[in-house]
């Protein structure tokens, strides 16, 4: 005879006499009514209990012996509903009112996920892993919600079923958010699929795959790992079924050793085209500056920077898992979708030449210390496209290819070597080098070359497309007053860091004379190669950031402005005409803190705002 097991069978009426209820809110407090439940005993598991909860989320099962018990919810049901339940912006258990709330009422609490209490496996729209999300599934055996406490009321706080998402605004004014998290996305790039691009580390943490596949998903947190810096994003909370589902990495290696990736959801395709990283992408293609002339079915007219144009065209026919091409991936996921396009360097050259092809369906890019790409010819034919082109300081790399017609008789009938010495020797480099031998009376290889160079020239110059946006750090040098303490004058410097955007006062007369159409800024003269790191870009503009939208930095950010403008008028015969610089550049500083004012009109905008600044001062305590 097979022995008695006693949780099974309990005879003894005697102790059935225990109750259990379970009130099931999410994180704002509010019950989940209606949801369809299983709860079995240890003691008696062939007595399965059923019902709904009701309006309080309530549940409530009596007659049950002094054992543990375990709770199980329907699981489609359950998920399709916490879809549409909002996170709280106190991230972890401290930010929880409903935990206060229960241990004041002396009720056990729990904070779980969907997946502890799911009787199956639920449906879930774009999902064709085998193991499902692992942050709201800890683990795939639906074991159920198990109590060892009777006679008393378990609160669960369930956890929205959502995902993590860029805030984004495709709108043809400026957008700080959007300088921000184009820019991350810029410096994300840099990383591999797997790993943050660290050859030694090779750590997967900071990856391609890790940000979207993982931190997106992981709402424990915010996401706060970029490559290998720690940033974290401005993002906010949407139904997992609108996270990114197609996340696609491109790495042509020999071919080139162009780097992208590509995100979409059901609204938005974010594409992001990597910068100079390598011996190939410094030599072969960002000093391969022949201007290209364009296929008719692309502009029709000027030319294009040719290292940049083949660097272009070797991630386009890159093949993926998804279509033949990432021509032809991205042609299907452009449909329906706002674009936004965004690069570094040589990546925000590609990103260019990617919005130009892109151009009927309107996408919004951002780039950050890009090189010249187009000639004039084909600039006036894609001056409408949404481009805001960000310079650090004194970066040199988007003073390069030079602003000159850099056509050739040699490039003109394929003597390229010929046409490279030309332009090189013609460079203000070059032109220094030749002075010199002039002097020595030495005839220099350009002017042995010289005959035939101006044949083939149209004055259609390399030139910038795009509105400058000019990251500019002021300074004002003084001396101060000797007095008792310090009895000799002393030279002191103060600095403030002007964000420079002149198209937030487009009828300002002061306009042409700093930012010129198509050109570097006039204020961007000395070249510094420290100033084109993708990380010294993201500082600067985050620092921005932060002291806009967080209370205790705005005082601290109003305070120095306040400091600097005093010392500018007590210094204006100092100063001279940069007393009038500064004018200009306080009006333009006074306007970029009103640009936060779009995503603050919006519910998720002003969500993902309160999760950043709260993070952020949080990080900072």
């Amino acid at each position: 005879m097979k022995p008695l097991d006693p949780t099974n069978c309990i005879d003894c009426q005697k102790i059935l006499k225990h109750w259990i209820e379970f009130q099931l809110v999410d994180e704002q407090g509010q019950p989940l009514v209606g949801m369809p439940y299983k709860l079995i005993s240890q003691g008696n598991k062939k007595d399965i209990r059923t019902g709904t909860t009701d309006g309080e989320g309530l549940l409530r099962e009596e007659n049950l012996p002094p054992m543990p018990v375990r709770l199980w919810v329907d699981a489609q049901k359950l998920t399709d509903e916490m879809e549409f339940r909002q996170l709280r912006t106190v991230r972890g258990p401290l930010g929880s009112k409903v935990r206060h709330n229960a241990k004041a009422q002396g009720h056990s609490y729990r904070y779980v996920k969907i997946g502890d209490l799911c009787d199956q496996t639920p449906v879930i729209e774009g999902w064709v892993k085998t193991e499902l999300p692992k942050y709201h599934f800890p683990d795939n055996k639906f074991q159920g919600f198990r109590a060892v406490f009777m006679d008393e009321r378990w609160v669960l706080e369930v956890c929205p079923y959502r995902a993590w998402v860029l805030l984004l605004h495709h709108q043809p004014e400026y957008s700080l958010v959007n300088a921000y998290n184009q820019g991350l996305m810029s410096v994300l790039v840099y990383a591999n699929a797997t790993d943050n691009g660290d050859k030694k580390a090779k750590e997967y943490r900071g990856s391609v795959f890790h940000f979207f596949k993982e931190q997106l998903l992981d709402l424990s947190c915010l996401p706060n790992r970029i490559e290998k810096k720690d940033f974290q994003p401005i993002v906010y909370d949407v139904p997992f079924r609108d996270r990114y589902i197609v996340v696609e990495f491109i790495d042509t290696e020999d071919d080139l050793d162009t780097q992208m990736f590509y995100v979409a959801n059901s609204k938005e395709l974010i594409i992001s085209w990597r910068g100079t990283a390598s011996f190939t992408d410094a030599v072969i293609t960002d000093l391969n500056f022949k201007p290209t002339k364009l296929p008719s079915d692309f502009i029709g007219k000027g030319r294009v920077h040719d290292g940049f144009w083949k660097a272009f065209w070797a991630g386009m026919n890159k093949p993926t898992i998804r279509k033949a091409s990432v021509f032809d991936d991205i042609k299907e996921l452009r449909k329906d979708r706002k674009i936004f396009i965004c690069g570094h360097s040589l990546g925000g050259a590609l990103a260019l030449i990617h919005s130009v092809q892109l151009k009927e369906y309107n996408p919004c890019l951002y780039t950050y210390g890009m090189p010249r790409v187009f000639t004039y010819s084909a600039i006036m034919e894609i001056q409408d496209i949404i481009h805001y082109r960000h310079i650090n300081r004194n970066d040199l790399v988007p003073g390069v290819p030079f602003e000159k017609d850099m056509h050739n008789y040699y490039f003109e009938n394929g003597w390229d070597s010929f046409g490279y010495a030309v332009e090189a020797l013609d460079s203000p480099v070059g032109r220094k080098v030749a002075s010199f031998n002039t002097s020595l009376n030495i005839l220099t290889p350009a002017a042995m070359l010289s005959n035939h160079m101006d044949k083939v020239k149209s004055n259609d110059l390399f030139l910038h497309q795009g509105k400058t946006v000019h990251l500019y750090k002021g300074e004002i040098i003084y001396d101060s007053t000797a007095n008792i303490v310090s009895p000799i004058n002393i030279t002191k410097k103060l600095e403030f860091n002007f964000y420079l955007v002149p198209s937030l006062l487009p009828n300002d007369s002061a306009i042409e004379k700093f930012f010129p159409n198509n050109k570097q800024p006039n204020k961007s003269t000395s070249q510094n190669i420290f100033h084109h790191f993708s990380g010294v870009y993201m500082d600067f503009i985050k620092e921005k950031l932060i002291s806009l939208c967080t209370p205790e930095h705005n005082v601290l950010y109003k305070e120095n402005m306040k400091i600097f403008e005093d010392k500018m008028n007590q210094q204006k015969n100092a100063l001279k005409e940069e007393y009038f610089n500064y004018q200009y550049f306080l009006k333009l500083e006074q306007q970029i803190g009103l640009r936060l004012s779009f995503s603050q009109e919006s519910e998720s905008g002003k969500r993902a705002l309160a999760y950043f600044s709260y993070n952020e001062k949080a990080n900072q305590d």
